[in-house]
C-alpha cells in the first residue's frame, strides 16, 4: 500500500472511530494504533471480533486489509465478503469499495451493473471516489448507458471539490470534447489542478497538450519536463512519450539508449505500446542490433494485450517467416484482430490471403470487403484491387464506373498499378468516357512505377497507344504526366 493509500485509510479508520461506543472505540482505537505501527497482523485481529459482531466500520478496514494483503494474504474473496456486511448496512466507504471490486472482477464475479449499483449508493451519499467511478461507468458505458454528459457531471462535481482523479477525468472530456465543447484551455485548467497534486496522468496529460500545441504553445521541451515529471511517479504511459521523445531527439537530446530503457520499463508494466515500439527497434536494426527473435518477443506481448500495431506486425512476420516458421494461418488470424480494430494495412493484407486463398478459404466476397474496409480509411493499393474488383465483378456486383472511381483515387495517389488500369479503361471507355490523350498520360506515369511483367505491359499498352495518336496528341499526353504531382487523401 502506498503512502498515500496509508494515510487515505488511516484519516477513515479515525473518522469512523468517532462514532462508536466507548469500549467498541476503545477496542477500534487498538486496531488503528497496531494499524499505525504497522501491525497489521494485531489490527486484523483486533477488528475480526468487531466485524463479526456487526460493527460496519471494523468490517470496511478487514475488507481492506484482505484486500491489499495486510496482516493477511491477499483474499479478494473474504474482502468482498467484509464489505457486503458493511455495505449491506450503508456503510459508504464499503460501498464504494465494494463496487470496486465488482468493476475489476475481484472476489466476485465482474458486473458492472452491481459496480454501478453500489458506486450510486455511496455516491449519492456523498463519496467523492464513487461519484468519479459512476462517471467512469457512464463515460465508458459500463453497467448503465453509455452518457458523456452524465460523466461529465459526476466528475465535475467531485472535481470542484479537489479530487485529483476526477480533475484529469474531467480535463480528457474537454480535450476530447465529451460531454462538454471541445476547450482545450479548461482541459489543461483541469489537468493542472490534478497535476498540482501530484497526478502522474494529468502530468502526462500535459505534456501531450504542448507536444501537439493544444491549447497552449507547441513546445517539445516543456512536453519532455511534464513527461519526465510523470515518470518519476512511475506513469508508465508516460515512459513511453518520453522515450518516443528520446529517441527522435525532440525537446532532448536523442538518447536511444535511454529510450529503449524506458520502453522496456513501460511495457514491463503492461504499456502495449511501448513493447511494440520495441518490436519496431529490434525488427528495424536502425538504434539496436537487428534481432527478429526480441522483435517478435515485444510484438507478441503487445500483440497479446491488443495492440493492433503489434499484432499487424506479427502477422507480417508469420507471412513472411521473419524470424519465426512461415505460418499463413496464424498471419490471418492476427491480421483479423487487427483488422478489427480498425487498422488500414492489416485490412488490406487480410483481403489478399482472401483473394488467394492463404491460411484462410479463398473467399473473394471476403477479399472485396476487406479490401473496400481498407480503401475507405485511404489504403491507395486497397483501393486498386477493390476498383479492379468492381469492375471485374468478382467477389462484389460488377459497376465499372463505381470501379473506375477507386482507380482514379489509387492512381492519383501514384499507385502505378491503378495508373495502368485506368489508362486501360481510358483507352476502352470502360466504366468511363474514353479518352486517349489521358490513356496515354497515365500509361507514361505507370510504366517507371512498375516493375517485371506488369512494366511491359505498361510499355506495349503506351506505344501501341503512341501509333494511334497525332503528334500533338501525344506531346499533350506527355506534358499532363510531365506536370502531375500525387495527390494526398
Amino acid at each position: 500500500m502506498g503512502e498515500w493509500a496509508l494515510r487515505a485509510a488511516r484519516l477513515a479508520f479515525f473518522c469512523a472511530a468517532l462514532l462508536f461506543s466507548l469500549p467498541a472505540l476503545a477496542q477500534f482505537e487498538a486496531g488503528v494504533a497496531a494499524f499505525e505501527a504497522r501491525d497489521y497482523k494485531s489490527a486484523l485481529a483486533i477488528w475480526t471480533p468487531l466485524g463479526l459482531a456487526g460493527d460496519a466500520r471494523a468490517q470496511n478496514n478487514l475488507g481492506n486489509l484482505h484486500q491489499v494483503g495486510l496482516g493477511t494474504p491477499v483474499n479478494f474473496a473474504e474482502a468482498a465478503r467484509w464489505y457486503r456486511r458493511a455495505a449491506d448496512q450503508g456503510h459508504t466507504l464499503a460501498q464504494s469499495n465494494l463496487g470496486r471490486l465488482y468493476e475489476a472482477g475481484q472476489g466476485v464475479t465482474q458486473n458492472y451493473q452491481e459496480a454501478a449499483r453500489w458506486y450510486r449508493k455511496a455516491a449519492d451519499q456523498g463519496n467523492a471516489v464513487a461519484q468519479n467511478n459512476l462517471g467512469a461507468l457512464h463515460d465508458n458505458g459500463q453497467g448503465v448507458k453509455q452518457n458523456a454528459a452524465e460523466a461529465v457531471k459526476w466528475y465535475k462535481a467531485v472535481a470542484e471539490e479537489g479530487l485529483d482523479e476526477a480533475q484529469a477525468n474531467l480535463g480528457a472530456m474537454y480535450e476530447n470534447g465529451r460531454g462538454v465543447a471541445r476547450d482545450y484551455g479548461k482541459a489543461r485548467q483541469w489537468y493542472g489542478r490534478a497535476a498540482e497534486q501530484g497526478h502522474p496522468r494529468a502530468m502526462h496529460y500535459i505534456g501531450l497538450l504542448h507536444q501537439f500545441g493544444r491549447g497552449v504553445k507547441q513546445d517539445d521541451k516543456v512536453a519532455v519536463d511534464w513527461f519526465r515529471r510523470a515518470v518519476e511517479a512511475k506513469h508508465a504511459p508516460a515512459m513511453t512519450s518520453l522515450g518516443v521523445a528520446l529517441l527522435r531527439g525532440r525537446g532532448a537530446a536523442r538518447d536511444p539508449v535511454r529510450a529503449i530503457e524506458l520502453f522496456a520499463a513501460a511495457a514491463g508494466a503492461g504499456e502495449s505500446a511501448a513493447a511494440n515500439n520495441l518490436g519496431v527497434i529490434y525488427a528495424s536494426g536502425e538504434v539496436a542490433p537487428k534481432d527478429l527473435a526480441q522483435a517478435n518477443k515485444w510484438f507478441g506481448m503487445a500483440a497479446q494485450a491488443g495492440d493492433a500495431n503489434a499484432q499487424a506486425a506479427l502477422a507480417r512476420h508469420y507471412r513472411l517467416g521473419l524470424g519465426l516458421a512461415r505460418d499463413d494461418r496464424q498471419a490471418a488470424a492476427w491480421y483479423r484482430k487487427a483488422a478489427d480494430q480498425g487498422h488500414t494495412d492489416a485490412a488490406y493484407s487480410l483481403g489478399t490471403l482472401h483473394a488467394s486463398g492463404a491460411g484462410v478459404a479463398k473467399d473473394e466476397a471476403e477479399a472485396a470487403r476487406w479490401y473496400r474496409a481498407a480503401a475507405e480509411r485511404g489504403h491507395a493499393m486497397a483501393m486498386t484491387m477493390l476498383g479492379f474488383a468492381q469492375i471485374e465483378g468478382v467477389g462484389i456486383p460488377r459497376n465499372e464506373a463505381k470501379g473506375v472511381k477507386w482507380l482514379q483515387r489509387a492512381a492519383e495517389r501514384g499507385v502505378g498499378e491503378a495508373q495502368f488500369l485506368l489508362g486501360q479503361a481510358l483507352a476502352d471507355g470502360v466504366g468511363i468516357k474514353a479518352d486517349r490523350v489521358q490513356a496515354l498520360r497515365w500509361f507514361e506515369l505507370a510504366a517507371p512505377r512498375l516493375d517485371g511483367e506488369e512494366r511491359g505491359q505498361a510499355i506495349a499498352a503506351r506505344d501501341d497507344l503512341v501509333k494511334l495518336l497525332a503528334p500533338a496528341e501525344i506531346e499533350r499526353a506527355r506534358k499532363l504526366a510531365r506536370d502531375w504531382k500525387p495527390q494526398a487523401e
